[in-house]
């Protein structure tokens, strides 16, 4: 008669759970750090302008955090098909400065000493 017992199975799958929750934890910090950088624009009335009907604050509402157990990835979002400009808003264009929100929030030392569990 062989037993068959892997006692490393259930260890892993801990470590990992508990890999996974610190994390998704230190993606929260991030994405509440991100939204208090991020710039807010002003309200463009429908047909005032070439850039028409912006909603003041879409981009920080549309910052969030995104976990994958399966793939083990926790993601930190920005944008969507409203703020589709998250992009040019991070990194700059031709005619506009870069306005960094997300970078900033991702380098803070708490983010680090959240993921070491200093």
């Amino acid at each position: 008669m062989k037993v068959k017992w892997n006692p490393i199975g259930p260890i892993t799958e801990e470590i990992e759970k508990a890999a996974m929750d610190r994390l998704e934890r230190a993606g929260k910090y991030v994405e509440y750090r991100a939204k208090l950088l991020c710039p807010v624009g002003k309200y463009v009335p429908k047909g005032k302008g070439k850039w028409s009907e912006r909603i003041p604050g879409t981009l920080r509402a549309s910052i969030h955090t995104e976990r994958d157990d399966k793939t083990q990835v926790v993601r930190i979002v920005a944008g969507n098909e409203r703020a589709y400009y998250a992009y040019w808003v991070e990194t700059g264009t031709v005619k506009m400065s870069p306005r960094k929100y997300l970078r900033p929030a991702f380098r803070s030392p708490q983010v680090k000493m959240i993921v070491e569990g200093m």
